[in-house]
């Protein structure tokens, strides 16, 4: 096999790696938990529309950001034992 054969069957399963990772994580995203279905798909038609996903993503960017910020005051707290 010549060097341009390998490169160019390398990059196609390069691709093709990529192709899954992205297609797999678009699945993940399209399907919430039960968990995540029971408290936001407000109407029960078995789908979030935009304003219950508009809701779910508020609640994530909150927690996300408490997350941080207690993740900080840890650290503040551990500095001062020191």
């Amino acid at each position: 096999m010549n060097k341009t054969t390998a490169i160019t069957l390398r990059s196609i399963f390069g691709l093709l790696v990529m192709a899954c990772a992205i297609s797999t994580a678009t699945a993940e995203e399209k399907a919430p938990s039960e968990k995540v279905m029971a408290k936001y798909d407000l109407d029960k038609d078995g789908k979030l529309n935009d304003e219950e996903k508009a809701k779910w993503a508020a609640d994530k960017k909150v927690a996300a950001e408490k997350k941080k910020a207690e993740g900080g005051e840890k650290k503040k707290k551990s500095d001062e034992a020191k």
